[in-house]
């Protein structure tokens, strides 16, 4: 079938597209951890289901959190 996934089907299925020789997976922690913070200031102590947040430098990130912990995030 055309446009279907194909591998370990078991597993989580994890795509990255950065540069990790500019985007170290601390930095990319940090600028989260940032943008989940400027969310919550935003909206009461609450992380919505899809949230857009900014980091400290400015970038924004877009991502769900579900069941307690973000799914999946990118920049803006």
């Amino acid at each position: 079938m055309t446009g279907a996934l194909k591998g370990d089907k078991t597993k989580p299925f994890v795509k990255t597209l950065y540069d990790p020789a500019v985007w170290s997976d601390a930095k990319l922690e940090k600028a989260l951890k940032e943008a989940l913070q400027d969310v919550v200031n935003k909206n009461n102590g609450v992380i919505p289901e899809k949230f857009i947040g900014n980091s400290t430098e400015g970038y924004p990130i877009e991502g769900y959190y579900r069941k307690g912990a973000v799914d999946t995030f990118y920049f803006k």
